[in-house]
This record gives C-alpha cells, sequence and structure tokens, in this order.
C-alpha cells in the first residue's frame, strides 16, 4: 500500500483530528483516546462522559462511514501526499 511509515499512533491521531472537524470538544475527544485527566479536573471532576463519547463516536462511525462510500464532502488527499507535503514544510 505504499504506507511503510504508518503506525497505529496514525489512526489516532486521524481520529482526534477528525473528531475536531466534527466541532466535538477536547475533552471528549481526550475520552475517547483514554488520555489521563490532569490537575483539577482529576481531582473534582468524576463524571465519566458516557453520553458526550458514545455520540462522538457515533458521528465519526457516521463520518468514517460516508468517506468510505464516497460521498464525503471536501477534498480526500493520498496519504503519501499528505505526508510528502508535511515533509517539505
Amino acid at each position: 500500500m505504499g504506507l511503510a511509515d504508518f503506525t497505529p499512533h496514525d489512526l489516532r491521531r486521524t481520529v482526534a483530528t477528525r473528531m475536531a472537524e466534527l466541532r466535538i470538544m477536547e475533552e471528549i475527544i481526550d475520552r475517547v483516546l483514554n488520555h489521563s485527566r490532569r490537575g483539577i479536573i482529576r481531582v473534582y471532576n468524576h463524571y465519566a462522559y458516557d453520553k458526550e463519547i458514545k455520540g462522538a463516536l457515533e458521528a465519526w462511525e457516521r463520518k468514517l462511514k460516508s468517506i468510505m462510500s464516497g460521498k464525503a464532502s471536501g477534498k480526500v488527499v493520498s496519504i503519501s501526499t499528505a505526508r510528502g507535503k508535511a515533509k517539505a514544510s
């Protein structure tokens, strides 16, 4: 497939970026990625955000299905093209 430098972390980065494009709050994205809580939030906020996480994953599922079906709005860029531009910058 031409993805020699591809790692599982690339999937996490893609999901986080696409969820942000869907206007999902960063705190919810962090919870989806299972990032640890820091600071005061870790001490005082014990809410699990289960409903919000479920909503975020359902929104990502819909977006991913639209991408896979070719019905996604926006420009599609191949991974090799995107990586080449990033390295050239």
